[in-house]
C-alpha cells in the first residue's frame, strides 16, 4: 500500500516574468512619473484651449457678405508684409501667393504665429487679399449638437436667416390682424388698417431682398460647397 508514497512530487516551476521585478520604491517612483506626465498632458491641453479661445476671439463673424462688390478675383498674393505680436516680430516681409483651387498647408513650430498669421488674413489685415473674399476658420474644439453640416453652412447667411424670421414674424402678426378683423367686422366694430398696409409693404421688401440674394438657391448652393469640402 505504501508502494510509490516516498516519490517526491515535482515542483511546480515559476512562470517567467516579463522585465526585471521591481521594487516598492520603484513602483512609487514610476507612480509619481506617471502622475507628473498625466499633469503636464492637462496643463497642455488647457494651454491649447486657451490659445484656441484667444484665436477665436479675434476672428471675425461667419457671416455671408452680399455685398461683395468689384470683381470676382479668386487668387491672393500677399507681398511683403510684417506681423508683429508684442513687439516681437513673427513674419518679416513675407511673400505668399495663394492660386484658386489647390490645397495648402502651414507648417511650423509653436509659437512661431501660425494662428496669428491665419487671424490677420481672416481679419483682411493684410494687403492683398481681395475684398470679395471670404476667409473662414474650422474650430478644433467644437460642441456636438444635433445640427447638421448643412445648416452650419446655411446659418453663416445671417441675412437670410434674419430675413426669413422676419417674414414668419410678420406673417403671424398679419394673420392676427386678419382675424381680429374679422371678429371686429362681425361685432360692428372695424380698426384701422395703418399695421396691416406697413406689415404688407416689409413682406415686399423682404422679398425682394430674398430674391436678390438668390435665398431659394441657398440650400442647393450649400450642398454644392460642402461637396466640395468633402
Amino acid at each position: 500500500m505504501n508502494d510509490g508514497m516516498d516519490e517526491e512530487v515535482p515542483k511546480k516551476k515559476p512562470e517567467p516574468m516579463d522585465g526585471p521585478v521591481l521594487s516598492e520604491r520603484d513602483r512609487a517612483k514610476l507612480e509619481r512619473r506617471k502622475r507628473k506626465e498625466e499633469r503636464q498632458r492637462e496643463a497642455q491641453y488647457q494651454m491649447h484651449l486657451a490659445e484656441m479661445e484667444a484665436a477665436r476671439a479675434g476672428m471675425p463673424v461667419v457671416c455671408v457678405n452680399h455685398e461683395a462688390g468689384g470683381p470676382a478675383v479668386r487668387d491672393i498674393h500677399m507681398e511683403n508684409f510684417n506681423i508683429s505680436v508684442g513687439g516681437r516680430d513673427l513674419i518679416v516681409d513675407g511673400t505668399i501667393t495663394l492660386s484658386f483651387g489647390r490645397h495648402y498647408g502651414l507648417v511650423g513650430r509653436n509659437g512661431t504665429g501660425k494662428t496669428t498669421f491665419l487671424r490677420y488674413m481672416a481679419m483682411h489685415a493684410i494687403d492683398g487679399i481681395p475684398s470679395n473674399c471670404q476667409i473662414l476658420h474650422v474650430e478644433q474644439e467644437v460642441a456636438g449638437d444635433n445640427t447638421t453640416a448643412l445648416q452650419c453652412v446655411l446659418n453663416a447667411d445671417i441675412e437670410r436667416t434674419q430675413l426669413l424670421e422676419e417674414e414668419a414674424r410678420l406673417l403671424a402678426q398679419q394673420r392676427d390682424l386678419e382675424f381680429e378683423g374679422v371678429t371686429a367686422k362681425s361685432e360692428g366694430d372695424l380698426k384701422g388698417g395703418i399695421d396691416k398696409d406697413a406689415i404688407t409693404q416689409r413682406l415686399q421688401e423682404i422679398y425682394k431682398r430674398l430674391e436678390l440674394i438668390d435665398a431659394d438657391s441657398a440650400e442647393a448652393r450649400a450642398a454644392s460647397i460642402l461637396a466640395v469640402s468633402t
